[in-house]
């Protein structure tokens, strides 16, 4: 017997079962309310902050619960919020994991999803690096400089958020969108001056000396992860 010890996959469970209720309410003359959906599709991403739901598809949790529904569960991978969003917004997925900027990002543009879970929080799962040996020290030294960072999402915010501390904008920096995983060899390689970067990409790249890091969010951003649905999951499609 598995030991169940991670709550966010109870939390999807009872959201898919409180779908389901609802949709029976309101449709008590349609037998067939659930018999449309056979798959959730869940989206994740691959780092430290959603080791929990990591482990519930390594260990089967949600396909054991959704069992006995007759529901099965397909699992897709992606690099960071932005691209999980269009995903979403296609319709291609229904539950996923996803960092609190490219969420709100979502709900502007339009999207109906609901956030009804926090997954983690972590002020040291991402900072500001330069490459080991650089002159940069300081915030202020940013103005002018290239700075890789993922747009839209939660790394995009903190490094606003740091520009803001120096009394500088965006608009003083050249903006360089790079994949997270891409990041740290650009910065050792001197492709550009500095990026931020997130876990698991961050202690690998301090690991090896390839950059070193100027500051984290401690204090300045709680870079929560929430995990949000993007369909009523009981009713047929």
């Amino acid at each position: 017997m598995k030991t169940r010890i991670f709550l966010p996959a109870a939390a999807i469970v009872a959201l898919l079962l409180t779908s389901a209720l609802t949709a029976c309410d309101d449709k008590k003359s349609d037998k067939s309310t659930n018999k449309g959906v056979k798959t959730v599709r869940v989206a994740i991403q691959q780092s430290v902050s959603a080791a929990s739901i990591v482990l519930t598809k390594v260990n089967g949790y949600l396909e054991d619960e959704l069992k006995s529904l007759g529901i099965s569960v397909r699992w897709d991978s992606f690099a960071s919020g932005p691209p999980l969003n269009e995903a979403f917004a296609a319709g291609e997925e229904d539950i996923g994991y996803v960092g609190d900027v490219p969420l709100l990002v979502a709900k502007a543009s339009g999207q109906k999803t609901l956030a009804f879970a926090k997954a983690s929080y972590s002020e040291k799962a991402i900072a500001l690096t330069v490459k080991a040996g650089s002159a940069i020290t300081d915030l202020a030294q940013l103005k002018g400089k290239k700075i890789a960072f993922v747009r839209g999402s939660y790394g995009h915010h903190f490094l606003g958020l740091l520009l803001n501390k120096a009394g500088l904008t965006l608009s003083d920096i050249e903006q360089i969108d790079l994949p997270n995983a891409d990041i740290g060899n650009a910065v050792g390689a001197g492709q550009i001056d500095a990026g931020v970067i997130w876990e698991p990409g961050l202690s690998s790249n301090l690991k090896n000396g390839v950059v070193k890091k100027v500051i984290d969010a401690t204090g300045i951003k709680s870079n929560k992860e929430e995990i949000d649905n993007g369909r009523t999951i009981a009713t047929s499609q």
